[in-house]
């Protein structure tokens, strides 16, 4: 069994490298026990949506990835034993703890009588509705559809995480574009790109190649994720930079250029320089461009003194509670303030956004 391979280290690397800190060598323990509904309870203490991120985490580049088992030599890299599957185990003790008929403890939980209001039902959101329910605050949740998830639901692919969500909700514009026998082209390197490249697999494309302006060393994405998509068929093109679509009334290739790695960043990646003269046409019958972040912010953020920076980000910091924005009564976290991240992290900056709440109420 995994979870008896963890060696229980003094100092738990995993548990630093996890976002929202999980106790992971203490449930881990409590599942060789068969102590599951315990290790069920430990796991919802730091972590709302335990089964969510056991399947859709990068925990080759979190928890896994720094598993003592996984390093110098006792790893893939040495050929020996591989980190524990901490996901696997994690996602299993929240989904048979709840076949097995356990439930979140709410019996100690005594009301206040407070209301706070939720926008968005993604994690996030449910993050931040979590902690309020647990410490008697009643969260009323607000999401523009009629499901709950936000991109858990209508972003993450169904082969990382199934979806209840019957397809005939969708209204007609918003229908998928069928990529069956169609020459595909994805551009970027992080893990919706990595959707992006398994979706179109198994969709039937002709062929899929995937662009990426930097070497697959300092690619963003799960390098797990990355070698899957190698099994299942896409081809990958290091250190090319879309310059241009072509086509004349519909998509016909996409223009790379090649890239040299030059001098760091101000965060330390090395910066792609064109090499001139390096100019390709790929054919390509659809182009998916699968990098880059672009908030809608709304118009009344600006009447309720919700300051965006230039990037149209909620700035929320440097107040006095944590994730509060400039107006006291409004707090935030996750993708609107951060940009696209992990589904840990905005479970982590929901969480941590209630704390905040609680603080604002005197309930801390």
């Amino acid at each position: 069994m995994q979870a008896d391979r963890c060696l229980g280290c003094g100092n738990p690397y995993c548990e630093w490298k996890c976002p929202v800190h999980n106790y992971i060598p203490n449930w881990l323990k409590l599942v060789t026990e068969g102590r599951l509904f315990e290790a069920a309870d430990l796991s919802h203490q730091t972590n709302s949506l335990p089964e969510v991120c056991g399947r859709v985490c990068p925990q080759d580049r979190l928890c896994e990835g720094a598993c003592t088992l996984n390093s110098d030599g006792f790893g893939e890299v040495g050929g020996g034993f591989g980190a524990v599957t901490i996901g696997q185990i994690e996602k299993y003790i929240s989904e048979e703890a709840f076949k097995q008929g356990w439930r979140p403890d709410m019996s100690h939980v005594v009301a206040t009588g407070k209301k706070v209001a939720v926008i968005g039902a993604g994690p996030a959101g449910l993050g931040c509705a979590d902690v309020l329910a647990r410490n008697g605050v009643k969260p009323v949740v607000f999401d523009r559809y009629d499901e709950i998830g936000g991109l858990l639901t209508f972003g993450i692919p169904e082969f990382k995480m199934e979806k209840w969500v019957c397809l005939d909700l969708m209204k007609p514009e918003e229908a998928y574009q069928d990529m069956k026998g169609q020459r595909v082209v994805v551009l970027g390197g992080g893990d919706t790109a990595m959707d992006c490249n398994r979706t179109s697999i198994r969709q039937d494309a002709a062929s899929v190649i995937c662009a990426y302006r930097r070497d697959e060393a300092n690619m963003p994405g799960s390098k797990r994720e990355v070698g899957n998509a190698k099994e299942e068929g896409v081809q990958f093109l290091w250190n090319r930079q879309p310059v241009e679509i072509v086509g004349d009334g519909k998509v016909e290739g996409v223009k790379l250029v090649t890239t040299e790695l030059g001098p760091p960043d101000a965060r330390g990646r090395r910066t792609p320089v064109v090499v001139p003269g390096s100019e390709e046409i790929i054919p390509a019958d659809r182009v998916i461009v699968a990098f880059g972040f672009r908030p809608n912010p709304q118009p009344w953020f600006e009447a309720h003194q919700i300051a965006i920076d230039q990037g149209g980000r909620v700035i929320a910091k440097d107040q006095q509670h944590a994730f509060q924005t400039a107006n006291p009564k409004v707090f935030a976290g996750g993708d609107m303030v951060r940009g696209s991240d992990l589904v840990v992290t905005a479970v982590y900056e929901g969480r941590e956004a209630a704390k905040g709440i609680l603080a604002y109420l005197g309930l801390d």
